[in-house]
């Protein structure tokens, strides 16, 4: 009896430090609410406001309009975050426009703003209608110097269009780490 009382409570304590197999994601940004959009560094040539069209997880996502400059888009403010547990920051975009759109991705590891060989670029093609994203974190590397990312201190996110010619209108959601 005692044998199987502390197999009982082994499991038990081994679920709660690992999980049951599919852990719940880090969401960074769902949102939800308007305080969400207090933690969006508003940049100049784009707009933004919550949004019910083309949410995926909740009521709403972000509805941003892009407007042609040579930077148009958004940064999350994140704090220094340690993704080195996660293996993959997730997202879902809706382009509606008719044509691809280049998606840039800036993820930063060091501050102040590190130059510009130091910082880790993602592209991404957004295809018309609903995209979603996967990016293993654990290949992710600074620009020039190819130096893997201190995943312990992840402290800036920028999504941006690079010299967009027209304006678009992209829907963000649910952007979260997952193991």
């Amino acid at each position: 009896m005692m044998i199987r009382y502390l197999q009982l409570t082994f499991l038990a304590a081994a679920f709660a430090v690992f999980g049951c197999g599919t852990p719940d994601p880090y969401v960074l940004f769902d949102f939800e609410s308007d305080s969400e959009l207090d933690r969006v560094n508003w940049e100049c040539h784009s707009l933004f406001e919550l949004s019910e069209k083309h949410a995926v997880h909740g009521n709403y996502a972000l509805e941003l309009k892009l407007f042609p400059t040579k930077y148009s888009g958004f940064t999350p403010v994140i704090g220094i975050e340690k993704w080195r547990s996660y293996s993959y920051l997730k997202f879902d975009v809706y382009n509606a426009s008719a044509k691809q759109v280049r998606l840039n991705i800036r993820i930063d590891d060091q501050t102040p703003i590190p130059p510009y060989e130091e910082r880790c670029y993602v592209n991404l093609m957004l295809k018309p209608g609903a995209n979603q994203f996967g990016i293993d974190i654990h290949e992710l590397k600074t620009t020039d110097t190819k130096r893997k990312l201190d995943l312990d201190n992840i402290c800036k996110l920028v999504f941006f269009l690079y010299q967009p010619n027209e304006t678009h209108v992209l829907y963000f959601d649910f952007i979260r780490l997952v193991r």
